[in-house]
């Protein structure tokens, strides 16, 4: 839906998009949520291909609450965060038919 970015030389840069639910397959997300990502080796980014947001897509993603730490800039707080930055949360078209039909069987045994 739309993204805040915040870019920085002298601290952390980070993004902070809210995002609407098309469909959960564990959880109960409200139908929109904020999710926070550092913009560093283990961030998560919604880009487009010119370097915005990439606000026409869809995602999987693999969410989990962190706790808010000192130092994390005040609009992580109560934000969701990707879990396992690395291969399991995608654009939704890189999904393969097999990943999506484990996720709708995973999903019957919430």
């Amino acid at each position: 839906m739309s993204v805040d970015y915040h870019w920085s030389d002298e601290d952390e840069s980070w993004a902070l998009y809210r995002l609407k639910v098309v469909k959960s397959y564990k959880g109960n997300l409200t139908s929109q949520f904020t999710f926070f990502t550092e913009r560093n080796s283990g961030g998560f980014y919604m880009d487009g291909n010119g370097g915005g947001p990439d606000l026409d897509r869809d995602y999987l993603l693999f969410l989990t609450p962190q706790p808010f730490e000192r130092g994390q800039p005040a609009s992580a707080k109560g934000a969701l965060w990707v879990n396992y930055n690395c291969g399991q949360s995608k654009v939704w078209n890189e999904v393969t038919a097999g990943e999506a039909a484990e996720l709708a069987l995973l999903s019957r045994h919430r």
